[in-house]
């Protein structure tokens, strides 16, 4: 360790008073103690030519002497003391020493460590200044990739559509392809059979026989007797007309049908007609209805067809059912039913009836024993009308939306009722007829029958009460979802009336004829008359 070499202190330390205090104690001591031995001596003197021993003089000095050796025996030890403090003080000087040269040297390596750090601090910020550069160029290209990426994205997402179009497209196609393939190898094997079996009988005139070997006539033969009673053949003339085209043919048949077998098979066909129709309102998403009327010979007939949209079955996808949703709805026709009015609540009633009897068939048949449907199944899914633009058809469209929401409310109401218990159900009937008997005026006297029908009408309003509630706590949305029924009249006759209107106003203005407005009208139904006579 070396010791700390610096400029010499100004002041004195701690020790060096110390001494200095001691022996100024001493000075003064000595300094003391000469002037008593003077005065001593002097008095010694008088006091010798007196009495020199005198015991006063020598106690005198004993005492003196003792307070001097204990003068001098203090400040020995203050001098002991002041040497071990001065022997400190220097080890503690000599240690402060060496700290303070260790944390010069320290301060100075520690200046250095700090230029050399200001040095890489400077570097550092030179490359991170152009480090930000490079992430500011970076977010620039990333922006770019990334507009490219959703334009890749975008087209990518394109590419597979189209890419999944033609896969559902190969597999179509496929698909046709073994089924062809297979369709012509049971055609072969077929011709085979057919050219085996004709090789070993001689060739005859070709027959036809309309019914088997049961007696009973084909199904090909019903469905050829069904197509031309459509085509306008009376059922007594329908074998003849197979015999003449057959005869034509030069194939011989046997067997005949008769207008009563061919009347039979025609109910079969409405029969069954009437059952898909049912089976088909079952299952439709949604409905339109469009009719139209007209008189022969002062009767009324009521024409009826209907649009079903069904959904889409799994084993009959295409490629156009995949690329699209929008599939139009099949086309059935209801039949033309006479009726005895033409009024709006007479068409309600047709319609009706016509739903009822399909329903009621499909639901005797095997297949449709347990489906329990019947016309107010329909009124949910009823969405449209098409008609003609008359009065009794705006009325009819009321009818109908009256029917609808009738429907659906009773529909609720069961769903209500059902979850209720019997107890519940009799406490709510009772409380409601109850109100009912109580607004009619003499229930008491009321027949039986009369009562019973205003306690079914109760039961009716008590339905269509408890459905309306169960309507009310629906979304608004779905409200009007429910509730949706769209009509589209015929303006056939407006445009003709357009047409003779502006036919009589250029008649007028090619003439030069001017009309005042009192006689315009009158003037344009005239000449409208004689338009249509020339």
């Amino acid at each position: 360790m070396t010791r700390y070499n610096s400029r010499p202190r100004k002041g004195h330390s701690s020790v060096q008073k110390a001494q200095t205090s001691i022996r100024t104690s001493l000075g003064q001591f000595v300094k003391l103690s000469s002037t008593n031995l003077t005065s001593g001596t002097e008095r010694g003197s008088a006091e010798s030519t007196s009495d020199p021993t005198s015991p006063v003089i020598v106690v005198r000095r004993d005492k003196e002497y003792d307070a001097l050796k204990k003068l001098l025996k203090n400040a020995i030890q203050r001098e002991r003391r002041a040497k071990s403090n001065v022997q400190l003080l220097r080890e503690r000087s000599d240690i402060l020493c060496d700290q303070l040269s260790d944390a010069c040297k320290a301060r100075e390596s520690m200046e250095r460590a700090l230029g050399y750090l200001q040095s890489v601090v400077d570097t550092r910020s030179t490359e991170i200044a152009r480090l930000k550069e490079q992430i500011s160029n970076l977010q620039r290209t990333t922006a770019q990739l990334s507009q490219e990426l959703v334009k890749l994205s975008t087209e990518l997402s394109t590419l597979l559509k189209k890419s999944q179009a033609l896969e559902n497209q190969r597999i179509s196609m496929h698909r046709s392809h073994d089924a062809l393939h297979k369709r012509l190898g049971r055609a072969m094997l077929k011709i085979t059979q057919y050219e085996e079996h004709f090789s070993h009988e001689a060739v005859k005139t070709d027959q036809y026989h309309l019914k088997n070997s049961m007696g009973v006539i084909k199904p090909e033969v019903r469905d050829m007797l069904r197509k031309l009673a459509c085509e306008g053949v009376s059922t007594e003339r329908a074998s003849d007309v197979i015999n003449i085209v057959a005869e034509g043919l030069g194939v011989d048949i046997e067997g005949t049908v008769s207008a009563h077998s061919v009347a039979r098979i025609m109910f079969e066909g409405l029969v069954t007609a009437r059952m898909q129709i049912a089976h088909e309102l079952m299952q439709a998403k949604s409905v339109t209805i469009c009719g139209d009327g007209t008189s022969i010979k002062h009767q009324q007939y009521e024409a009826k067809s209907a649009y079903i949209q069904l959904p889409v079955q799994d084993d009959s996808k295409s490629l156009q059912s995949l690329q699209s949703n929008n599939i139009a709805p099949v086309h059935r026709t209801l039949g033309v039913q006479r009726a005895p009015t033409h009024t709006a609540k007479q068409q309600l009633d047709g319609w009706l009836k016509v739903f009822d009897a399909c329903c009621d068939v499909f639901s005797r048949s095997p297949i449709g024993q347990t489906s329990h449907i019947s016309s107010k199944m329909v009124a949910p899914k009823l969405r449209g009308m098409l008609t003609d633009h008359a009065s009794d058809q705006k009325r009819l469209y009321e009818l109908l939306g009256e029917w609808k929401r009738r429907c659906d409310r009773e529909v609720r109401a069961m769903s209500k009722l059902a979850g209720m218990s019997v107890e519940e159900q009799l406490n709510m009937l009772s409380h409601h007829l109850d109100n009912a008997v109580s607004g009619v005026k003499g229930w008491r006297g009321l027949s039986p029958e009369h009562q019973s029908t205003v306690m079914h009408d109760a039961w009716f309003v008590l339905a269509a009460h408890i459905g309306e509630e169960e309507f009310q706590k629906l979304n608004p949305e779905v409200q009007f979802d429910i509730d949706f029924l769209a009509w589209t009249g015929c303006c056939m006759h407006k445009e003709l009336n357009v047409t003779k209107g502006g036919v009589a106003r250029f008649y007028r203005k090619n003439s030069g004829i001017q009309n005042d407005s009192q006689t315009q009208v009158t003037q344009d139904l005239a000449l409208i008359a004689m338009l249509q006579l020339s």
